[in-house]
């Protein structure tokens, strides 16, 4: 009769930096559903298409759309949400609603533009990235 054998749980690795807001110290691995959903949507929207080996449509290039205003902010905002729906929700044993919300912005300081894009997990705000 064969053993049994039982494997460890996978967990994933706090990757939160000190400057992050709620950023735990001596923190190592994630236990909360929604901390590894954020952290699935750093990667996705910190990767640009073509950096993953094997994967040339994973990623989007958010810097690309702050100097092309001409590119309307709702396809901007469904790129992202599909972006989203294939590599942060399968496998997931809780359906979460991940929406995005964008909007460009000028900053008049130093003349520079910028695109917000906020992320919703729930309709509720979790985190709001700055792309310069």
């Amino acid at each position: 009769m064969p053993s049994s054998i039982s494997f460890p749980m996978i967990r994933e690795i706090y990757c939160r930096l000190p400057g992050d807001a709620g950023y735990i110290p001596h923190k190592i691995e994630i236990d909360n559903s929604i901390e590894y959903i954020l952290q699935k949507v750093r990667v996705c929207l910190g990767t640009r298409p073509g950096e993953v080996l094997g994967n040339p449509t994973f990623g989007i290039n958010l810097s690309d759309y702050v100097f092309d205003m001409s590119v309307d902010k709702k396809e901007i905002e469904e790129r992202i949400d599909q972006l989203l729906q294939n590599y942060v929700q399968p496998g997931s044993e809780h359906e979460y609603l991940i929406t995005s919300r964008v909007a460009y912005g000028h900053n008049t300081t130093d003349t520079s533009d910028y695109l917000l894009v906020d992320i919703y997990i729930d309709d509720v705000k979790y985190l709001g990235i700055v792309v310069t």
